[in-house]
């Protein structure tokens, strides 16, 4: 099947030449803006289930200046590095604890604030299951103690990354459905304009499926110039929000540097942003045929 025109029918002079092209080219701007959505969601979301359900903080109570707690303290460390499957135990250092709360309640009074002490613990895998004894332990040595899994309040966050991808395949399946019916329309409408001509090609010997390549050629030129601009529109708008949300963005020596940051870096990801659009001309380009092969029947009985 040829996907280039032949010229034998004038469709360039139907009025669907003139807007058919908008119509796919906002489909395909929205389809690009819907598969950044849903692939960069999916990413955050499997790397925040990873390294999120991996890391515990442990918070000991401010030490007492009058007492000395040195052996609580490497009592409550060895308890640490005996938990199952920890790969790291990074004890925080006050100065940055101390940073951290400055600009919220100011560097004087955090200077005088007994500031509690923190342990960042990393694991291999999830420790759900070893936290409850090892928080039940850990407070007999040190009251007051919290051993807080990032999972049990970022799992909230994971789960609304989760529902963004849903949302952004949802909207790319309702483009393509979009795109379909706008291609049904234009090519039926296309059909009607010249029955006299393909009645003339019916006549000299022409098929059905030579007649459809032709549509399915004009739809498709049509769908990848109109997916062009709006792939480029969509590309356009992520960096003026990049922009938005980094104004050093704005700086940067190219445009491509200000969508990056903001976009997947990964050759696959980028495939299917890419595949985007091309996906929209592929489906009108089929929708093409089946529109004009139902619309042939219609006139040959």
């Amino acid at each position: 099947m040829a996907l280039i025109a032949r010229g034998d029918i004038p469709l360039s002079e139907d009025p669907s030449a003139r807007y058919l092209p908008w119509l796919l080219g906002i489909m395909c701007y929205f389809a690009v803006l819907a598969t950044v959505g849903a692939v960069t969601s999916h990413r955050l979301a499997a790397r925040w289930d990873f390294a999120l359900a991996s890391v515990v903080t442990v918070q000991i109570p401010a030490a007492d200046p009058d007492v000395d707690d040195t052996r609580k303290m490497e009592q409550a460390i060895r308890m640490m590095r005996g938990l199952p499957d920890l790969s790291r135990l990074q004890r925080v250092d006050p100065a940055e604890s101390a940073d951290l709360l400055a600009p919220w309640i100011g560097p004087d009074l955090v200077r005088d604030l007994p500031l509690p002490r923190l342990f960042d613990l990393h694991f291999a895998q999830s420790p759900a299951a070893a936290l409850p004894q090892f928080e039940k332990r850990l407070a007999e040595l040190y009251p007051g103690v919290t051993v807080d899994a990032h999972s049990r309040w970022m799992g909230h966050v994971a789960r609304l990354t989760r529902a963004v991808e849903a949302m952004g395949l949802t909207v790319l399946v309702l483009v393509m459905g979009a795109s379909v019916i706008a291609v049904i329309f234009a090519v039926r409408t296309s059909v009607s304009i010249h029955r006299e001509v393909i009645s003339i090609l019916h006549l000299i010997g022409a098929r059905d499926g030579y007649i459809a390549s032709e549509f399915q050629a004009h739809v498709l030129k049509m769908a990848l110039r109109g997916g062009a601009v709006g792939a480029l529109l969509a590309l356009g708008t992520l960096a003026a929000m990049s922009a938005l949300l980094d104004p050093s963005a704005a700086r940067s020596p190219g445009l491509l540097g200000a969508v990056v940051g903001g976009l997947p870096a990964d050759a696959v990801e980028w495939a299917l942003i890419v595949a985007a659009p091309l996906l929209v001309a592929f489906v009108a380009w089929i929708a093409a045929r089946f529109s004009v092969l139902g619309a042939l029947r219609k006139l040959n009985p």
